[in-house]
């Protein structure tokens, strides 16, 4: 029996201490996590124990994953896993790999004040962009290859230390039974381990936030998990809670605008980068980095409850040009739902006349905004490409914004009226990069984005002063908004609901109008807002509310979240997870799903009934009108 067990021991060996070894690491990689972004989780011991710990079964997993290659050398040992030559290729291949999906961990760790969730598959998708600022990303975020360098040296370390291949002896004097009985057990747990349990369905993002709660399920997963977990999503399944007869009557993607006139006005529609509601100090109740903005805002119809629908630019473009999001793990631009039937804000304004534009400084081809603006037809695209003046290059990204907007005024007065044109900015992006002339103009303030984002108002201003000279201005209907919100300070805009608010103005010199509205609007409600501002009336297709109800709808880390002030509810698609009511309680630390308020059952139903609508109509291409 004792040599039996010293045959146990000597077998699984290797397996058990790299099993180890990659555990201690993710817990490592989680920590600085936790430590980098401490405010965006709740705090008590206990939830922050426990988020580690059934982060364990998501480690797991994804370490089962990545490492199947050298677990079937384990479980079938053959003779050249002994053979001393093949020791420093499996090494390198057991450190490489391994190495590189922890260190993916680290680079979420910054990025996460950004996204405001893990990251998958897309942090791929926009290695175009980001590549040809690796230096300055590096030079920027220096601190996370030192942080990481503690998991490197586990693995090098430990691995060196082990004493990797089994004696040949061992096997000899095990027999074929015996080896079978082994391979078989070990296949059995991995392949538990890799699903997340015993469960009927695998482990999913979405079981995150049912364990340890919406706020704490970034703490909770992986990048790697994330990862694997988006490249698996091919498509998307119909999801049905109710029949054809009754989800009309609660929720439909086709408004109806009733309007008395023909219109005619123009419409400009200004696309602010990662401007968050946070730096516009006087909605903010805050220090203001958009003075020129705010006195805007008092001269027309601001949203003070206005959401975006995602946390990046590819999510939030096709939103607000055509109203259409990014749910359930799918990136519009870059799925094959992309050669859908869609058609943008352009597509209707084209029926009544007018004419339709897209500019923005950044080169042809970023994120795919020149598709989609082809594919939703909202008319012509410029870029970086179309440009004349290549002095004006910000080194970075495209065009600095004070150039570009400069630039973009004279277009507009170039254009067939009544025309449609929209404009996204792009200074206030990493780097944070402004022109010399304007150095040592902004004061800045605690956060690289603030002096940015001085620099973007500013041109902002510059903008409305030109426009303002011009013969079609007062017969233009104004559009400010954001593509997303960025880093921001304060606590209330870490939230899982504060980290997507953003400006909403409609500006009409001729009207002059002063409206606070505190209807709940989001992005993917800019395109029947824009048909009422301009006072047409037509059917438009898009995943909005307005005008016939008020709701802002988000999907991440799994679970889907609706607002709609002041209530906040999170659904995983199967069970509430979260209700929140944000004047009571503005971190949203409270969770009232226990209290069955009548509220959550409405909530719900509505949610139900987008979720359906959505996932049944991009699946069998009914994202357009009939």
């Amino acid at each position: 029996m004792r040599g039996f067990l010293k045959h146990i021991f000597y077998q699984n060996k290797t397996i058990v201490v790299r099993l180890l070894l990659l555990l201690i690491g993710y817990a490592y990689a989680r920590f600085v996590f936790l430590y980098l972004n401490p405010a965006f989780f709740e705090q008590s011991n206990w939830q922050i124990c426990y988020a580690f710990w059934i982060g364990m079964r998501f480690d797991l997993a994804v370490i089962i994953y990545t490492n199947a290659w050298w677990l079937l050398l384990e479980l079938f040992p053959v003779k050249m896993q002994w053979h001393q030559r093949m020791k420093p290729l499996i090494n390198f291949l057991f450190v490489g790999i391994n190495a590189f999906v922890l260190f993916l961990n680290f680079i979420d760790a910054v990025y996460l004040k950004f996204s405001g969730k893990r990251s998958g598959i897309d942090l791929f998708y926009s290695s175009k962009e980001w590549t040809g600022q690796l230096a300055i990303y590096m030079q920027d975020y220096w601190f996370i290859m030192v942080l990481f360098l503690p998991v490197l040296a586990l693995l090098l370390t430990g691995n060196y230390l082990l004493k990797q291949y089994i004696p040949q002896q061992h096997f000899k004097n095990t027999n074929k039974l015996q080896l079978l009985f082994r391979s078989t057990f070990i296949a059995l747990l991995a392949f538990i381990g890799a699903r997340g349990g015993v469960k009927l369905l695998p482990l999913n993002a979405a079981d995150a936030a049912k364990y340890t709660g919406a706020k704490n399920t970034p703490l909770t997963l992986n990048t790697g998990f994330n990862v694997l977990m988006s490249i698996q999503q091919q498509g998307i399944d119909p999801i049905v809670y109710y029949d054809a007869a009754t989800i009309g009557a609660i929720y439909t993607p086709v408004h109806y605008m009733q309007k008395e006139g023909s219109g005619h006005a123009n419409l400009v529609l200004i696309v602010l980068e990662s401007f968050g509601k946070e730096y516009l100090g006087k909605q903010a109740n805050g220090k203001t980095y958009t003075p020129f903005l705010d006195s805007l805002m008092q001269k027309g119809e601001n949203y003070i409850h206005a959401y975006a629908n995602g946390k990046r630019s590819i999510e939030g473009i096709p939103a607000i040009v055509a109203g259409m999001p990014s749910w359930k793990g799918i990136e519009y631009i870059n799925s094959f739902y992309q050669n859908n039937r869609l058609d943008g804000l352009g597509a209707y304004l084209k029926k009544n006349g007018y004419d339709c534009s897209f500019y923005h400084g950044g080169k042809n081809g970023t994120m795919g905004f020149d598709n989609l603006i082809s594919i939703s037809n909202n008319g012509a695209y410029f870029g970086l490409n179309e440009y004349p003046n290549a002095a004006h290059f910000d080194g970075n990204w495209g065009i600095f914004d004070h150039h570009y907007f400069n630039y973009w005024v004279n277009e507009l007065g170039k254009k067939r009226r009544p025309f449609f044109s929209t404009l996204f900015t792009l200074s206030s992006h990493h780097p944070y990069t402004i022109p010399k002339a304007f150095e040592g103009k902004f004061t800045g303030g605690t956060l690289p984005i603030h002096k940015t984002i001085q620099y973007v108002d500013e041109s902002l201003r510059q903008f409305f002063e030109q426009a303002s000279k011009q013969a079609w201005f007062n017969e233009t209907v104004f559009i400010i908004t954001a593509d997303h919100s960025s880093e921001n300070e304060k606590l209330y805009y870490q939230t899982a609901q504060g980290k997507f608010q953003i400006p909403l103005l409609v500006y009409q010199p001729n009207t002059n109008k002063q409206l606070a509205i505190t209807q709940t609007v989001s992005q993917l409600d800019i395109l029947p807002l824009a048909m009422s501002a301009l006072n047409l009336s037509d059917s438009v297709f898009g995943f909005g509310a307005f005008p016939e109800d008020s709701f802002a709808v988000q999907f991440q880390d799994g679970y889907f979240q609706m607002v709609q002030y002041p209530w906040v509810y999170q659904f995983d698609g199967k069970q509430a997870i979260g209700l929140f009511q944000i004047e009571n309680d503005s971190l949203l630390l409270q969770n009232l799903i226990p209290k069955n308020l009548p509220i959550q059952e409405q909530l719900e139903k509505k949610l139900k009934a987008v979720i359906q609508q959505y996932t049944y109509r991009l699946k069998n291409n009914q994202t357009h009108l009939n």
